[in-house]
């Protein structure tokens, strides 16, 4: 689902290191622009990925405000919510629309939790909020160059990137959208399990491709830029096409913003 993707590109740009107190930085908010444009042919601005971001906050808030009533437990293992019968339908009764939250799996919660939560981002990227703001976005990638969703003054009328996440909550509230919507719907997830089927064979494939560097570089660097690669599909191509010494100049300029990020 879309916003499950967008959730995932989120966590990763946090393991990058940029997401501060104050929230995500602005070439996060891009990358993941420009990913979710990618993966479902919108052509989307970081304005809008803040926008949705936003809505996934106020629901952090709604979960964090259930499971700190009093009477209430957390099952870990199945990111639940757990409620007594008498308990659940007196707070429905009460907050009608928040059961979906309740005694039952809450889809993406991990991710939710380092999204809009203090829970600290894991992996080789990770870095603290005292380093430099300038990143490898910034240094390596390009902007995009397809036309972008103007939130603040649609003319376009029909907005494909909030109608798919129109029809996520609709589904999520076991309600059903318009036929045209869900027709739409239904052909987009059945395009994002052909593009996740495509981007396992990248992913192996990318690091096939990496490893032809491993006499010139080290296992640890290689890494580092095929972690960075595999959230950009785009740029992934562009480096398996290369020839080897346009791949050998690649990786010199990837080490050396690496470095430039470190010393600013």
């Amino acid at each position: 689902m879309m916003t499950s993707f967008m959730l995932t590109s989120l966590t990763e740009q946090a393991n990058l290191g940029l997401k501060s107190d104050k929230g995500f930085k602005n070439v996060a908010l891009n990358a993941v622009a420009r990913a979710v444009s990618a993966r479902f042919n919108l052509a989307v601005s970081d304005t809008h990925v803040n926008n949705r971001l936003r809505h996934v906050r106020k629901i952090w808030l709604i979960i964090k405000k259930i499971k700190s009533l009093s009477g209430v437990s957390w099952d870990d293992v199945e990111k639940k919510i757990v409620m007594g019968e008498e308990e659940y339908q007196i707070y429905i009764q009460a907050h009608p629309g928040e059961e979906i939250y309740i005694n039952k799996p809450i889809q993406d919660y991990d991710e939710m939790a380092i999204v809009c939560g203090n829970d600290q981002a894991m992996g080789s990227f990770a870095r603290t909020g005292s380093q430099s703001s300038r990143s490898l976005g910034a240094c390596m990638d390009q902007p995009p160059t397809s036309p972008v969703i103007d939130l603040d003054n649609q003319t376009q009328g029909f907005d494909d990137f909030d109608d798919f996440f129109q029809v996520e909550l609709l589904l999520m509230t076991h309600q059903q959208p318009p036929l045209p919507w869900r027709e739409k719907f239904e052909l987009g997830r059945i395009a994002n399990a052909f593009e996740a089927d495509k981007s396992k064979f990248i992913s192996k494939e990318l690091l096939d491709e990496i490893m032809t560097l491993s006499a010139h570089y080290s296992e640890y660097d290689l890494g580092r830029a095929y972690d960075y690669l595999l959230q950009n599909l785009p740029l992934a191509n562009g480096f398996m096409n290369k020839t080897h010494s346009l791949r050998c100049i690649w990786m010199d300029d990837f080490l050396h913003c690496l470095r430039d990020d470190r010393r600013a």
